[in-house]
This record gives C-alpha cells, structure tokens and sequence, in this order.
C-alpha cells in the first residue's frame, strides 16, 4: 500500500539521522555499513517480520458458494485462465506495474531531490517525505472510496481503468517539483 512506502521512508528517515550518531554501533553486522545500508537492511528485515506475521491469519470462511463449497483449481488451470485471457490481464497487469515502478523511483528520487535541490539533510527528507506520503495516502483512499463507486455506477467496469488512467495523468505535473523555489509549499 502506499502508506507503506510513507512508513518506509519515515523509518528511512530516523535511521539515517542517527546512524551516523553511533546509535548503531554496538550492534553486530550493523556497526560497519555505512548509513544507507544500515536502513536498507532494517527495513527490509521488517519485511520478513510482516510476512511472519500474515502466516497467523486464517483464511476467513468463505460465503455464499452454494452446497458444495468452494470450487478448487490448480495451479495449471489458473495458469491457462491467465493465458486465454492474455489480452486483459498483460496489459492492465503490465500497467500496474510501470505505475509501482514510478511510485517507486518517485519515491527514492525525492529524497535526493530535497537534499541535493534544498538542502534538507537526509534524515529530514526521509521524514518529510514519509509524514506527507502517509497522510496523502490516507487522503487518497478516502476519496477513491467515494469516488470509484460514483464511477462504477455511472460507467460499469471499464469506468474504472478510464479512471485510472486519468488519474494516473494527474500525476505528471509533480515531475515539475524539481523547478520549484524550495522544499515547501
């Protein structure tokens, strides 16, 4: 989710502030990287926590699947539903994918961006960054709650991806960041 990449580069944030302050010195295999690894490492590391903690979920019930239950499928009969479908699923999956990958390379290119252009210094990035991310994703979610719907009901599913796809257009004037007078609004 997008309020990940916010708690990402918070975290990111605190830890490059204090790194160079010794606060990981006494640690074994984080004593010797350099600042930037010592985040990468740790919030990697909490990846692997996230995804030990998914494996305590139980799959809820599922309803309304008749008598019988849930119909199950292989994997190879997934497989060749994604295949008959090609035409659907490359692109808007093959879309998704650029979308995360901008998000991703926006993401890390705004922190260089507000020290290199501003002057903040990296732990002040990684914060500013991770704080307005959060609270834009939150923002961003409300919204499309209300917003989706009104689409759907007015254009059906193809609503949706044209949705999408204007929203997604939206998004170009912040590539413009880098011409603004300083770090702030």
């Amino acid at each position: 989710s997008m309020i990940a990449f916010g708690v990402g580069s918070l975290v990111s944030g605190h830890i490059l502030q204090v790194a160079p302050q010794g606060a990981f010195d006494g640690i074994p295999l984080l004593a010797d990287l350099a600042p930037w690894r010592i985040a990468f490492v740790l919030v990697g590391a909490s990846g692997f926590v996230v995804a030990a903690l998914l494996l305590l979920l139980r799959e809820p019930a599922r309803q309304g699947l008749g008598a019988g239950g849930a119909h199950k499928t292989g994997l190879r009969a997934n497989l060749g539903y994604f295949a008959d479908y090609r035409g659907v699923f490359l692109p808007l999956y093959g879309a998704l994918a650029m979308f995360a990958m901008g998000i991703s390379a926006a993401t890390g290119f705004g922190a260089v961006l507000l020290t290199r252009a501003f002057g903040f210094t990296i732990g002040d990035a990684g914060k500013a960054l991770g704080s307005t991310q959060i609270l834009w994703a939150i923002a961003g979610a409300a919204l499309a709650s209300v917003l989706v719907d009104r689409v759907a009901r007015r254009a059906g599913p193809v609503g949706k991806i044209y949705l999408a796809g204007a929203l997604a257009l939206t998004t170009i004037p912040a590539t413009l960041a880098v011409f603004a007078p300083n770090g702030t609004i």
